[in-house]
């Protein structure tokens, strides 16, 4: 069994920023070691590990994107339990910020922006 989350982007602007958000689903399995000891008997998707899934995606789909930089919000409302499916919302902002929405069950789990260093540029 996989350890790593499974992911598939369900909608990818031609460029970034771009006013078209970025879309994807991802669920984590059971045995994912994000789980272990958060919470024993209880488990639940920590905070660092909803982040670093919206850097990989963003990533995935844009690879000369920057490094993070800052978390200049973040909210954690409903949690997020094995086998769950995850819908993300990727939005970049006006003032460079990329605004990241995580939806399970049809109901908003955490928000939270990201700020990546300028992009990558090839020598």
């Amino acid at each position: 069994m996989p350890l790593e989350p499974t992911i598939s982007l369900l909608q990818t602007p031609a460029s970034w920023p771009n006013p078209q958000p970025l879309e994807a689903r991802a669920t984590f399995p059971e045995n994912f070691p994000g789980f272990d000891g958060h919470f024993p008997g209880h488990p639940i998707l920590p905070g660092f590990a909803q982040i670093q899934l919206a850097l990989d995606i963003l990533h995935r789909a844009f690879p000369s994107l920057g490094i993070l930089q800052e978390i200049p919000s973040a909210k954690f409302s409903r949690p997020i339990h094995p086998n769950e499916p995850i819908t993300l919302t990727l939005q970049s902002t006006p003032s460079g910020l990329i605004h990241v929405t995580l939806t399970t069950a049809a109901q908003p789990a955490s928000t939270f922006d990201l700020l990546l260093s300028p992009p990558k540029t090839q020598p």
